[in-house]
């Protein structure tokens, strides 16, 4: 009988322990800064809020100082994403692979680029589909493939190479 009694608090005492420990690491919250967040410019912050299992939503704001920012062009086919100087906004639905906001995660994302308001104010809105690798502490790096559905000009690519790099802090 004490040895069923003694399995029996120590169940109870390890269950408590992995309950503390998953109510602790639920975190709901998760701010990312970096060189291609807030919708694909030079620097920019992401806000996720993660309601479902696996569902997180995202929004972002960023501004490239001047000239291209982070634009590297090949030809006219595939060009990677940033038309500074300007502001840009982001948002985003995103499918994390496991149950926690710390996870990898497919992201199906709308970022928007302006220009300041003394030039064309509209430049570009894009649509597309990355894959964001986080690291289990705070590192996080993002690629995939957008198309342009509207823009200024017809000389941009129409294929584009997403990117971003930058630090995530859950909460």
């Amino acid at each position: 009988m004490k040895k069923y009694l003694l399995v029996v608090f120590l169940a109870f005492c390890f269950m408590q322990v992995f309950t503390q420990e998953a109510i602790k690491k639920n975190e709901k919250f998760s701010a990312t800064f970096g060189i291609g967040q807030g919708g694909g410019s030079m620097i920019g912050a992401d806000l996720e809020f993660m309601p479902a299992l696996n569902l997180g939503i995202q929004a972002g704001l960023g501004y490239s100082f001047a000239g291209e920012g982070v634009t590297m062009r090949a030809k006219s086919a595939i060009s990677l994403f940033s038309v500074g100087p300007g502001l840009a906004v982001g948002g985003a639905l995103n499918c994390h692979m496991r149950q926690n906001i710390k996870s990898d995660y497919i992201s199906l994302l709308y970022w928007h680029r302006s220009g300041d308001l003394d030039e064309s104010f509209f430049l570009q809105s894009i649509v597309g589909a990355t894959y964001v690798w986080r690291s289990p502490k705070w590192f996080t790096v993002q690629a995939g493939l957008g198309t342009p559905v509207s823009q200024v000009g017809d000389e941009e690519p129409r294929v584009l190479l997403l990117f971003s790099i930058g630090a995530y802090f859950p909460f």
